[in-house]
């Protein structure tokens, strides 16, 4: 089973792209992380093959936390 990761500040657009997931794929398994720091803390529990960033949010951009995870 593939598992993503979905990290958003804002709930309603979690549940949303949840559900465009859910539709697509049917053996995907979805984690959630509200704020940049909460998805660095899941990313090392669960390794996921794929991620879905939002670009805008409060502490770090989407962008800089892309580059935390590569360095």
């Amino acid at each position: 089973m593939k598992k993503a990761l979905i990290v958003d500040d804002e709930e309603k657009a979690r549940l949303y792209l949840a559900k465009m997931i859910a539709v697509s794929f049917e053996n995907m398994e979805l984690q959630f992380a509200a704020t940049p720091a909460e998805a660095l803390f899941v990313l090392d529990k669960i390794k996921p093959d794929i991620l879905f960033i939002d670009v805008e949010m409060p502490e770090m951009s989407g962008l800089e936390m892309i580059e935390t995870i590569r360095t």
